[in-house]
């Protein structure tokens, strides 16, 4: 880590905090029962080098205005053995605040899976989806929760300030346009695909609504074992994304996935044949990979989704 990135780091930690060293004692004060909202959760996805500086501090601005039940999705990673003592130090603390739900992977997955895996577990009409690299000002949060759902209730699906790493989605949404493709085994483009999907079917773009109670840091810690593009996002995902549309420009028809659509026996086989790849550093030989899988397990012509 350079020095000016050393210098963000403990800033950002300092920061987080003298700003959320109250709120534990404030989440006690909480009247039982404040802010209720059955078919609401909030879906949060982080990993072990965030645990401590972007996570907890997270959790605890949340906790000190909300209860809304928090369902926390813990990436695995690519070819490190978990730190034991970390995860379970961390669990512990979690487990200090109520409704917290831990959905944990062994092994690195892409964000797609993250979502969908946090989403599916919240089990709620209406998901508020959190990146862990953010800040929320708690009273402001409260201030603009009711105007954020009522929003995302609307449209179906909403950005906050205009990112994808925080937005609102909801279960008629996801039975309209699907849920994220798991195809993409990093990190990167899947959101771009989503929004693709939705203008497609609604001819328009995803509706954006802008907060103040929520900053988004853009950290840079990353799994350094997947090879990147981009700065920190995963070359397979950019990989991927240019294959299918030259698959699609080929055949003429739209297909999000290669095999059969929303199987999950299919995202299966392709993460288990092509896991290795997100380590290769090379776009081309990257590509190369995913037509031999391609070829090797064949696809349905007869297949596709709109």
């Amino acid at each position: 880590m350079s020095h000016i990135g050393k210098l963000k780091f403990y800033a950002m930690r300092a920061l987080l905090t003298l700003y959320t060293g109250g709120f534990d004692k404030n989440y006690k004060n909480l009247p039982q029962g404040a802010d209720t909202q059955p078919d609401v959760a909030i879906v949060i996805s982080t990993f072990e080098k965030r645990f401590r500086t972007f996570t907890l501090p997270l959790i605890g601005a949340i906790r000190s205005v909300s209860q809304l039940p928090i369902t926390l999705v813990i990436n695995g990673n690519f070819d490190l053995v978990r730190d034991d003592h970390e995860y379970r130090n961390f669990l512990v603390k979690t487990q200090e605040y109520e409704a917290i739900n831990i959905v944990t992977f062994n092994s690195f997955r892409g964000w797609s899976s993250l979502l969908n895996a946090g989403i599916l577990h919240a089990d709620a009409n209406v998901s508020i989806v959190l990146n862990d690299d953010i800040f929320i000002n708690p009273m402001k949060f409260k201030e603009e929760l009711n105007e954020i759902l009522d929003e995302g209730r609307k449209f179906g699906i909403l950005l906050l300030n205009n990112s994808w790493s925080h937005f609102v989605i909801t279960r008629d949404c996801l039975e309209t346009i699907g849920f994220f493709d798991e195809f993409f085994l990093g990190i990167g483009e899947e959101d771009g695909d989503y929004a693709f999907r939705f203008r497609k079917r609604f001819k328009r773009d995803v509706p954006k609504f802008t907060v103040e109670s929520i900053v988004n840091f853009v950290d840079d810690s990353r799994d350094t074992s997947v090879a990147k593009t981009n700065r920190k996002y995963s070359l397979f995902n950019s990989a991927y994304l240019e294959s299918r549309s030259e698959a699609i420009e080929k055949s003429g028809r739209a297909k999000n996935v290669v095999f059969e659509p929303g199987s999950l026996q299919s995202s299966y086989k392709w993460r288990n044949n092509l896991y290795q790849t997100l380590a290769v550093q090379s776009v081309e030989e990257v590509k190369s990979m995913i037509a031999e899988n391609w070829h090797l397990q064949g696809q349905n012509e007869n297949e596709g989704v709109e």
